[in-house]
């Protein structure tokens, strides 16, 4: 029984061991840190305070204690809006009640305690130097909220914004592989992804180009991230630290919403389609009604609580509707030609103008008229072999409207 017992143990701590560095990571690559010093009026550093830390949406309180140094560290905070608070012996209570913690960054937040009861509260509505990053010198822009919803983005996919970084090349139509998305010069595909702290980048060719549906931006993340369903994401340009330690090019780092004590949704539509565009001037030119054509986006989404300040829900339903079409150009022959009449332009006279006639010069011309002298006044002067082949096809300037292109997803 003992020995049972001590094979299940064993397997127990194995499972662990296994799974603790993936967490460990998954966190490092979706927190940020908070981080300080506790010190009295006189500037002396206070070892043994409590500092508190709480988050506004969802009441989640993690606690530390000052080291003998005075200074503690909030290594894993999920991003967000947070309260910070400091008790201590004969002091008052001293309170930080608009802390942002974005996503691989870290916020300063010194406390200067004041001399009374601790029932005594203190409120500072911001701390000086609490931007600044002391801890890294990892370059990047954190973008989330409002912001990255009203950002002017077709797709409507949070990595279309990767495009706007700096450092970070302009999507250029037309070029092949080299089609925007390098990161400080990196190759594209060497752009590491992280969605919620698991690595969302495709292995296949590192851009998601092969798989993704037509329109969608590169490089991106294998899974789909809508910009209403994300909180924030980083991308670091420069000094990378540690934390994705995967290839030498961009890390993009994205954290999506999450259920709070607050029920909240949105339900969204983005439509973009014949309806509200204009006609192009070739179809215009031609005669030809615009096609049908739509890139429909829609969606809603939902969150809130299970179990208040314990277990929280949050999802979202996005659908595409794409149509889409093409006007294609293709070189067919002349009605002349189909009757065996081939007009050429050459030097034999010179390069003069044209003649008005045959578009050739005057020597073509005549010969073209002495051909045609000759020949019977009915029927083509073409080959019965090669007729079939210089009849087929469209006749020239003839529009055909094809089937256009559908995709749902």
């Amino acid at each position: 029984m003992s020995c049972k017992r001590g094979v299940l143990v064993l397997t127990v701590l194995l499972c662990m061991c296994a799974v603790t560095p993936t967490l460990l990571f998954s966190q490092a690559t979706t927190s940020g840190t908070v981080t300080g010093a506790v010190s009295d009026p006189t500037g002396a550093l206070v070892p043994g305070a409590e500092v508190t830390l709480v988050q506004q949406g969802t009441n989640a309180t993690q606690t530390r204690t000052t080291d003998s140094a005075g200074r503690y560290l909030f290594p894993a905070v999920n991003p967000g809006m947070y309260t910070v608070k400091c008790t201590a012996k004969g002091f008052r209570t001293t309170a930080f009640s608009q802390v942002q913690v974005e996503v691989l960054k870290s916020v300063t937040i010194d406390f200067k305690l004041e001399l009374g009861a601790a029932s005594q509260v203190v409120e500072v509505m911001a701390s000086t130097g609490a931007e600044l990053q002391t801890t890294d010198a990892a370059i990047g822009t954190v973008i989330g909220g409002d912001m990255l919803l009203r950002l002017p983005a077709l797709a409507r996919s949070v990595t279309s914004a990767l495009m706007m970084q700096p450092a970070v090349s302009p999507s250029m139509p037309g070029m092949g592989d080299v089609n925007g998305g390098q990161v400080a010069g990196a190759n594209v595909d060497q752009t590491t992804f992280y969605v919620d702290g698991g690595d969302a980048t495709s292995d296949l060719e590192g851009t998601n180009g092969y798989v993704s549906p037509p329109g969608e931006p590169q490089p991106a993340p294998f899974i789909a991230v809508p910009a209403e369903t994300t909180q924030e994401f980083r991308v670091v340009t420069a000094n990378p630290t540690a934390s994705f330690a995967r290839s030498q090019g961009g890390e993009v780092a994205i954290l999506t919403k999450s259920g709070t004590n607050a029920i909240h949704g949105s339900t969204y539509e983005y439509y973009y389609g014949n309806a509200t565009s204009a006609n192009s001037w070739l179809l215009n030119s031609v005669g030809r009604k615009q096609p049908h054509s739509v890139n429909n986006r829609f969606g809603t989404s939902v969150g809130g609580p299970i179990f208040k300040d314990k277990l929280f829900v949050f999802g979202n339903y996005e659908g595409r509707r794409f149509y889409q079409n093409a006007t294609i150009t293709q070189v067919v022959p002349t009605d002349s030609a189909r009757a065996g009449i081939l007009k050429f332009r050459d030097c034999a006279l010179g390069f003069g103008p044209p003649d008005p006639i045959t578009g050739g010069n005057r020597a073509i011309r005549e010969a073209l008229e002495s051909a045609r002298s000759s020949r019977p006044t009915s029927g083509s002067c073409l080959s019965p072999i090669t007729l079939p082949l210089a009849t087929h096809g469209t006749l020239p300037d003839s529009p055909q409207l094809m089937r256009s292109r559908k995709l749902k997803t």
